[in-house]
C-alpha cells in the first residue's frame, strides 16, 4: 500500500517531469511492452553491477544528464558523477546480491516512470551484511537513437 508522503512525492516527480518532454519527443507513444522490456534489462544490469561491484556499469544505465538521489540528500548528477561516487559506495561495500520488483510502470511520451521494492545484501566479509529492503521511483527517458535510460532515480521513503 502506498503511504500519503509516497503519494505526494511521485505525484510531484510526474508534474516536473512533463514539462521535461519537448514536441520532438511526442512523435510517437513508445510500446509499453517493449518498455516494460527494456526496464527489466536495465534492472538486471542493476543487480549484476551490484554484484560485479561495477560503478561504470551502473553509470552506464543512466542518461548523460541523469541524476540519482541518494537516501542522505545528495544528488549525483551525470553520469561522471555517478560512476565516481556510487562506485566508491560499491567498491567500499560490496559486493552485493540484490532483487528488484516493479510495482508499477507508466507510460507518458517519452517517459516512463516505474515504482517497486528491492532488497540489498553486502556480501563482503565483516561488513554489515542485513538485507536492506527500500522503495524506489525511477523515471527512464527513451533515447534519440534508441532504446531507454534512466533519467532521475530516488529511493522512496517507507
Amino acid at each position: 500500500m502506498i503511504t500519503r508522503i509516497t503519494q505526494v512525492l511521485l505525484v510531484l516527480c510526474l508534474i516536473l517531469s512533463v514539462g521535461l518532454v519537448t514536441a520532438s519527443d511526442k512523435t510517437k507513444t513508445p510500446d509499453k511492452a517493449e518498455i516494460r522490456t527494456a526496464i527489466d534489462s536495465g534492472n538486471a544490469k542493476w543487480i549484476e553491477a551490484h554484484r560485479k561491484q561495477d560503478g561504470k556499469l551502473l553509470a552506464s544505465l543512466f542518461c548523460e544528464d541523469g541524476a540519482f538521489l541518494l537516501r542522505s540528500g545528495v544528488v549525483l548528477q551525470g553520469r561522471a558523477n555517478i560512476e565516481k561516487e556510487f562506485g566508491e559506495f560499491l567498491k567500499d561495500q560490496g559486493p552485493f546480491v540484490m532483487t528488484i520488483t516493479t510495482a508499477e510502470m507508466w507510460v507518458i511520451d517519452s517517459l516512463a516512470y516505474e515504482y517497486g521494492d528491492y532488497t540489498r545484501k553486502s556480501l563482503k566479509p565483516g561488513a554489515d551484511t542485513a538485507t536492506f529492503q527500500g522503495r524506489y521511483f525511477e523515471i527512464w527517458k527513451q533515447q534519440t537513437a534508441g532504446g531507454w535510460k534512466v533519467f532521475r532515480d530516488c529511493g522512496l521513503p517507507k
